[in-house]
């Protein structure tokens, strides 16, 4: 559990530190060091994704949002099943 705070911890204070620079993203620690899961000597990495709300990735024109750049995901018969096209 204390793992767990402090990467929770880690993740507020890089977005406020990403906000106070105008940027704005959104700081994610997942896996087995995050969860705390991770035994002593297995060298696991730590996962860190980022999150810059400045693209709007959408699946049906409908969620269409106007002063962004947005990116329609398609898929057509030649696309493997776990890829989009953007």
């Amino acid at each position: 559990m204390e793992r767990r705070d402090t990467y929770l911890r880690r993740e507020r204070m890089m977005t406020i530190a990403g906000q106070l620079m105008g940027t704005h993203p959104e700081h994610f620690h997942f896996g087995s060091q995050s969860e705390g899961t991770t035994n002593a000597g297995l060298n696991s990495d730590i996962n860190l994704l980022f999150s810059f709300k400045r693209v709007n990735i959408m699946t049906d024109w409908r969620d269409w949002e106007a002063g962004m750049t947005n990116l329609l995901m398609l898929r057509d018969i030649i696309t493997p099943p776990q890829q989009y096209l953007l």
